[in-house]
């Protein structure tokens, strides 16, 4: 984060939020929208910036995808450029996870993990109602009986006709041996034909997570400069909320 925010006067903040399988879904979601939107209220008066970008890596650019749309809903006043990284965004799996199944750091038994820690237990949320603006599953016919396609858990199943016009700036970014590569490519076409201005860079041979790794990962430079174009081409001085990825 220094290596974006000194030379582009941009201040960054990182949000804590509950962990799953003790606080499942959807307490992580809720954690981070309720700091957002207290960012949204505040910042201007404490850092002379409005709250203009919000990203994470892994599970933190799932986060980051599910509170996005949120204010898109409840604060839509309020003007977001986002910046995402690698992750799911379709708890069914696209082709690329059971294709890349056994690639490192990530592999599709790992990925079944985070996500039954995520829902509590398989596919099962107890805590449904808790999520203040779901009022009804309304789950189609062919979705029935798999709370994953709900577009509140994974985002890609979302009707993006609704926010025609109003949807941020986006930059997403995977590696060719990511076993959620199509996630990524996904969630970057279904944003640009809704008329969004989305950014997809997919980097050869680079696995998940390879933008934070340690050393000189495959892609990482390349990840880094596409990070640093997005930020000058969309940002004056502003302050970033980042969430970021914590083991559960």
């Amino acid at each position: 984060m220094p290596k974006y925010a000194d030379p582009d006067d941009i201040a960054f903040i990182s949000a804590r939020y509950r962990l799953a399988p003790e606080h499942p879904f959807p307490c992580g979601p809720q954690d981070c929208f309720n700091v957002t939107e207290y960012l949204f209220k505040t910042l201007v008066g404490k850092y002379d910036g409005p709250l203009k970008f919000l990203g994470g890596e892994s599970a933190g650019a799932h986060l980051s995808i599910l509170t996005a749309f949120r204010l898109l809903d409840n604060l839509p006043e309020h003007r977001l450029n986002g910046l995402l990284h690698f992750r799911c965004y379709d708890l069914l799996f696209t082709r690329s996870a059971p294709n890349l199944s056994r690639r490192l750091p990530l592999d599709t038994e790992l990925i079944m993990r985070f996500i039954n820690n995520f829902l509590s237990s398989p596919f099962f949320l107890p805590q449904i109602n808790d999520w203040p603006y779901l009022s009804a599953l309304a789950l189609e016919p062919r979705q029935q009986g798999d709370i994953r396609t709900h577009p509140d858990i994974s985002p890609l199943y979302r009707d993006l006709k609704e926010y025609k016009g109003r949807l941020p700036p986006m930059l997403s970014t995977a590696g060719t041996e990511d076993p959620l590569v199509d996630d990524s490519v996904f969630i970057g076409c279904r944003m640009h034909d809704a008329g969004g201005q989305a950014v997809v860079r997919v980097c050869s041979e680079a696995s998940h997570g390879f933008i934070v790794l340690l050393g000189d990962a495959t892609g990482k430079n390349e990840a880094i400069e596409g990070c640093e174009w997005f930020l000058k081409t969309h940002f004056n001085p502003v302050v970033a909320f980042r969430v970021e990825a914590r083991n559960a």
